[in-house]
């Protein structure tokens, strides 16, 4: 029966497809073109790794091991792959043509695919899926576009499970251009994201981990949605990490988000390499306490530039290049933050240890500081639930946030230590947690830096901005001030760009900034651009100040310990 047909039963199969997408990137609900037309599969031509070879992967784990909390889960295979050079056209009467590759590796778990350039037409769309289809996401659009059509940016897509994926490129007849796909890495993964029917780290932490939506999470349900999972690839491998929507002094929208410097090895510096390639897995968690027997559906986003970033309290700031309230649809909390150095006792962290869903762990004493085996400008916690329950942080975990007890982000995940017997001996892992203590870079010391903006927090979330273009035009319904890190060109760059992406400011450098959906531009002045990358350096002067606002969206709790001044 072809789908084109349209019967009930067809639909249904479609549907059930389909679904797999609820857990993909921003994309189109649209099926892929060779599903629709029940096409063959086996011409599609395949591009063959080499095999994973299990033993030198494990000793390189081994050697690699430290008391740090990301965890490496795929390892990379260089390659020169695009569309002029492998696969196969195929024409579609009175419809376009498609462009179909499949590439494999005999032993592994899941694939991932890093491209160095990307940049799709309109009209256009991407499909990937795994051999037998049980795993599909698309479809990729222009809307992934990151860069123009001269200058191409890269992309990731999420992993797919199995030992292959295939490449679904359709292209109507009457588009502009042609599309430019370019592969220059495939992740091939070996752990934490297959197990049965599970994937993606889903089912892997240890036991002593407590479900966010459990008791112990019910006073954290705001700070959670300023939580997500990270996966991210370095020229060694991909990673799980954990990181954190934050707010800036001034309470916007802006997609600033805190993870770990190392979570970035040396594939990524904030002073030479910008562009990250990573994922974010937001809303990621079981609906109840118990863990669920299926995984969880998610929403993510892609693609992150480095702002700034510090070894010695191991921090990491990114602008997210796809902001998941205004692209991906979720309303995320942007978390408050506090740089002062004396915390209060009491708190919690919120974290994905082992690439699972979201966990929640609590700590009732007061954070300490430099102990003994922790590095220095660490706060270190024993997370206690009480009544005799500990748990823990694991691999998967850096970069996730400790709150205080006023529910305001005051580090970020480094690392760990097992305190048993031998002191020091490697870092948490769950089997005895009332020995595991987690340490977490400050706040404090990554407030403010002698290495410039690049080096600290100061100048990104405690701005004093100008207004470097203003407009001339009014938004008929309330609308938040929107930021970007480019200036307007003139006037004239806003326009309607579609019936489901409202109102855009065109930004020189290809960036734009997309008012929400429904926004209409008709009169006097009231659209305010603000150029981030032009913000004068902020130095620190006392004394403390106060408490302002609250940890919900749109503005966020925080705390400014010191009064900023212009340089």
């Amino acid at each position: 029966m072809n789908c084109i047909s349209k019967s009930l039963a067809c639909l249904v199969a479609l549907s059930m497809i389909f679904s797999n997408g609820i857990l993909s990137q921003i994309k189109e609900s649209i099926p892929p073109q060779s599903l629709l037309l029940e096409l063959s599969r086996d011409a599609v031509p395949s591009y063959k790794l080499k095999a994973l070879d299990f033993e030198t992967i494990a000793r390189e784990d081994e050697q690699n091991k430290t008391s740090t909390r990301d965890l490496r889960f795929a390892v990379p295979r260089e390659a020169t792959i695009n569309m002029n050079t492998h696969g196969e056209w195929l024409e579609l009467e009175g419809k376009g043509k498609i462009w179909r590759l499949t590439i494999e590796s005999s032993n592994a778990l899941a694939t991932i695919l890093e491209y160095d350039q990307f940049h799709l037409p309109t009209g256009s769309t991407l499909h990937l899926y795994n051999e037998d289809r049980s795993h599909l996401v698309g479809a990729f659009s222009s809307r992934n576009n990151k860069g123009s059509l001269e200058t191409p940016g890269t992309f990731l897509s999420e992993l797919i499970k199995g030992t292959s994926v295939t490449l679904e490129y359709f292209e109507p007849f009457d588009v502009e251009h042609a599309a430019v796909i370019s592969i220059s890495r495939v992740m091939l993964a070996y752990r934490n994201v297959n197990h049965i029917k599970k994937y993606k780290g889903f089912g892997d932490s240890g036991a002593c981990q407590v479900n966010i939506n459990c008791p112990d999470g019910n006073a954290w349900q705001t700070n959670k949605r300023g939580v997500s999972r990270m996966l991210i690839t370095r020229t060694d491998g991909s990673f799980w990490c954990t990181g954190n929507m934050l707010t800036t002094i001034q309470g916007g929208f802006r997609p600033y988000y805190l993870t770990a410097n190392h979570c970035l090895g040396t594939s990524y510096d904030a002073v030479g390499t910008n562009n990250v390639n990573a994922i974010f897995y937001w809303d990621y968690e079981a609906a109840g306490c118990s863990n669920p027997g299926s995984e969880p559906a998610s929403i993510t986003s892609s693609g992150a530039m480095l702002v700034s970033n510090k070894a010695d309290s191991d921090f990491a700031l990114f602008w997210l290049l796809e902001d998941p309230f205004r692209d991906a649809g979720y309303a995320p909390t942007y978390l408050g933050w506090d740089p002062g150095t004396s915390p209060g006792a009491g708190g919690a962290g919120i974290h994905h240890p082992a690439g699972d869903i979201k966990k929640i762990s609590l700590f009732t004493q007061t954070p300490g500081s430099n102990a003994f085996c922790d590095p220095d400008l660490t706060w270190n916690v024993v997370f206690n639930h009480g009544g005799g329950q500990f748990s823990s942080t694991e691999g998967g975990s850096s970069g996730s946030a400790l709150f205080d007890n006023n529910s305001r982000v005051i580090g970020q995940l480094w690392g760990g230590t097992d305190l048993g017997p031998i002191l020091c001996n490697g870092g948490p892992e769950c089997a005895d947690p009332s020995d595991d203590r987690s340490y977490y870079g400050k706040f404090s010391d990554s407030w403010g830096d002698s290495g410039g903006k690049r080096r600290r927090l100061s100048d990104w979330l405690n701005t004093t901005c100008t207004t470097n273009t203003s407009h001339n035009f009014n938004v008929t319904n309330t609308a938040e001030m929107f930021y970007a890190d480019n200036a307007v060109t003139s006037s004239s760059g806003i326009f309607d760009n579609s019936s489901t992406r409202a109102t855009v400011v065109s930004l020189d450098g290809g960036n734009r900034v997309d008012l929400l959906n429904g926004f209409q531009v008709d009169g006097s002045a009231n659209l305010f651009i603000r150029n981030e990358a032009d913000c004068p350096a902020a130095r620190q002067a006392a004394p403390d100040g106060e408490l302002v606002a609250d940890a919900v969206q749109p503005s966020g709790l925080f705390k400014i310990s010191n009064e900023s001044i212009e340089e």
